[in-house]
């Protein structure tokens, strides 16, 4: 029982990587780890083989499954930083330098600056907000 374990361990964390290492999008890498780690993933799956093993065999089972999370773990880095990395060499170089941002009209924005705080002298001249210290209503006298 422990052998097919570990071979559905070792299937599972080789078809993660392969397909992370074909993966070309965020949500391509999303998916092979909700289809492998997730709550209702394939390890995830795996996990009551581990109630049925005699006693001496858990602790194999029990390394197997962390070497082959932290396998899958460890591609799913990898492969979010490759798709990242391309990502940013895609993307256009800024000027940080220049304050007036990009000369082209397209990439401005059409919305209008918007209008300035009120100042402070506004606000301090505006009523306190304080109640007043006598209850409302009459007070009867003994």
């Amino acid at each position: 029982m422990l052998e097919e374990l570990l071979q559905k361990l070792q299937a599972i964390t080789a078809d993660a990587k392969s397909a992370l290492s074909a993966a070309s999008t965020p949500a391509d890498v999303e998916a092979v780890k909700n289809r492998t780690l997730g709550r209702n993933g394939a390890i995830t799956a795996l996990s009551p083989m581990m109630g049925k093993l005699p006693a001496e065999d858990k602790k194999a089972a029990g390394m197997a499954f962390n070497e082959a999370k932290q396998g899958i773990q460890a591609a799913l880095n990898e492969a979010s930083a490759r798709i990242n990395e391309k990502k940013a060499e895609e993307a256009p170089a800024v000027d940080v330098t220049d304050a007036h941002g990009p000369s082209d009209a397209s990439t401005r924005s059409a919305r209008p600056s918007m209008p300035a705080a009120p100042s402070s002298a506004v606000w301090a001249s505006s009523p306190s907000p304080v109640p007043n210290s006598r209850p409302s209503g009459t007070i009867s006298t003994p």
